[in-house]
């Protein structure tokens, strides 16, 4: 069932970007979708990688969202290191904004890159 809630949501960002090419959260979403998915049909880390490093450049940095799909996307193409930066960056940005939820949710996926681990749904 979250595989296809995963399909459908993958195929509105999709639509989206297709109309508003530099949509941050559109941008995020796909890349997130495309970077953690346990579906092979809808895992492409490479395309995630360029997504979300995207969607990082247009927010100016300021989107902890973009960081944490950048660092899913890392860890998916086993790039843990550029995984860990892009995560702790992150969450520095969540922190700031006080976004205290998505922070939490990006450490405890900073440890799993830290073991060298990617997050997949």
């Amino acid at each position: 069932m979250l595989q296809g809630k995963a399909a459908a949501a993958a195929t509105e960002f999709e639509q989206t970007i297709a109309i508003q090419p530099d949509a941050i959260p559109a941008l995020t979403g796909l890349a997130w979708i495309r970077a953690t998915s346990a579906a092979a049909s809808l895992r492409r880390p490479g395309q995630a990688l360029a997504m979300a490093e995207r969607a990082r450049q247009l927010s100016k940095g300021q989107d902890p969202q973009a960081y944490d799909a950048l660092a899913a996307a890392y860890a998916a193409l086993g790039v843990f290191e550029q995984a860990v930066t892009s995560a702790r960056l992150g969450i520095q940005v969540a922190d700031a904004a006080g976004q205290t939820l998505l922070a939490d949710e990006m450490r405890a996926r900073l440890q799993l890159y830290q073991n060298r681990k990617s997050f997949v749904r």
